[in-house]
């Protein structure tokens, strides 16, 4: 290998350098023989392009790790077949410092730039949440680690307080705090939350439930109906025992077991559609998009206006599993609703669209892609959180205010302020 060619390894071999590696690959191949070169560049970058390049067998002085790398190329590796046009906003009122009505808080569990760029990619260089300009950082850490989970990272968005993993809407001490719902009713605003997964995960949870807890299913669910929610969308649960059954129907909320069911929403509703929680990739469709306008079209309707969050709760699962088609199908599903609600906040011209993800999840990095034939291949670095700060988009009136760096917690109080409310 030395003398065909200089390249290190890092990067790219020069133009000349490929021709030459790529001449000596097409010979050897002539004559039905395989390659191999030896004293060789021998880490990841340089692997994935001999790969590339179409060299049969990797030199290594390294078996575990390229035994591991090999291995898991059919979870790292991703190609789009459903490429989309993205919404083309207007950006009348983005930036403009006026108090809304409305506000659309849209949460990619464990997604942070890594996950956005792949998807970009897989779409071959389009992404509705990459139309908006104003971006930031949001510190993840809760008060008692240096990796949050879910529970403490939305509870800081709903209600702008820092608390324990596995703490929902309580704060460290395990006492209830007021949450966005219940807060902006007193100035007859309604709510609606929406999520890709059981409705008493972490964070939907956060937004209508107090518990120190994640996991409590049955009085998680208990809290919905004490919450000023007016509306909550999402997978199967345990937490839907006898007991809590009888609690909503004294409630008088109206229940449905899938979303096509629903012609209208009248009362305060709670749809529990065992669709939801299925992936993309295992025949989920528009669901979420439909859950979106289902609820949107509810919520709007209210003159004092209304807060909307809406969770994909499984592009966190595919980093968990380490699995990018999972993970990248999820996210181009997700951009779908960020394209919706950007053009609702363009025709309604009062309302701020804001994204942002609890985590990140997986470590991801990302080792080649193609952003002309949309195909990506990366890398987990865990199969857990980690610290890195998520990425934060905001479109509409306001939206400056969620540029630069600042801790997740002030996404709440940001948004409070974009309602003109000061608590």
């Amino acid at each position: 290998m030395q003398g065909l060619v200089k390249w290190n390894g890092k990067g790219i071999p020069r133009d000349e350098e490929t021709e030459n590696i790529k001449k000596a690959v097409e010979a050897a191949h002539a004559r039905q023989k395989p390659v191999r070169f030896y004293g060789a560049p021998d880490f990841p970058n340089a692997w994935v392009n001999f790969i590339d390049l179409g060299v049969d067998y990797i030199n290594t002085d390294h078996i575990p790790d390229l035994k591991k790398f090999l291995n898991t190329i059919p979870r790292n590796f991703y190609k789009n077949t459903k490429e989309y046009t993205t919404y083309a906003p207007t950006y009348k009122t983005d930036g403009v410092v006026k108090n809304v009505k409305n506000v659309i808080l849209l949460i990619p569990d464990g997604t942070s730039l890594p996950q956005y760029y792949a998807a970009f990619t897989a779409n071959k260089g389009k992404l509705n949440v990459f139309n908006i300009k104003a971006t930031g950082l949001s510190k993840t850490n809760s008060s008692n680690a240096y990796i949050t989970d879910s529970a403490p990272g939305s509870t800081a968005f709903a209600t702008g307080v820092k608390t324990k993993n596995t703490f929902v809407g309580v704060d460290e001490r395990g006492n209830s705090i007021a949450q966005i719902p219940d807060i902006i009713a007193g100035q007859g605003k309604v709510s609606g939350l929406i999520s890709t997964g059981d409705v008493t995960d972490a964070t939907p949870a956060d937004f209508y439930a107090h518990s120190d807890n994640r996991n409590s299913s049955e009085p998680i669910l208990k809290g919905f109906v004490n919450s000023k929610t007016k509306i909550l969308i999402g997978g199967p649960t345990s937490g839907l025992t006898p007991d809590n059954v009888l609690k909503i129907k004294e409630a008088k909320i109206d229940t449905y077991q899938d979303l096509k069911s629903v012609k209208k929403i009248n009362n305060r509703t709670l749809i529990i559609d065992p669709l939801a929680s299925k992936r993309i990739t295992e025949g989920r469709g528009n669901w979420l998009a439909d859950a979106f306008d289902l609820t949107l079209n509810d919520l709007k309707e209210n003159k004092n206006g209304f807060f909307m969050m809406v969770e994909a709760s499984q592009t966190d699962g595919g980093g968990h599993s380490n699995n990018i088609e999972q993970l990248v199908t999820e996210l181009l599903d997700f951009d779908h609703v960020v394209g919706k609600a950007m053009k609702f906040a363009d025709e309604n011209k009062e309302t701020l669209v804001i994204v942002v993800g609890d985590h990140e999840t997986g470590g991801l990095s990302l080792l080649d892609g193609s952003l002309k034939e949309g195909w990506i291949f990366g890398n987990f670095s865990t199969n857990d959180h980690t610290s890195i700060p998520s990425t934060v988009f905001a479109y509409g009136p306001n939206s400056k205010e969620f540029t630069g760096l600042f801790e997740n917690t002030e996404i709440f109080s940001k948004i409070l302020s974009a309602y003109g409310i000061k608590k």
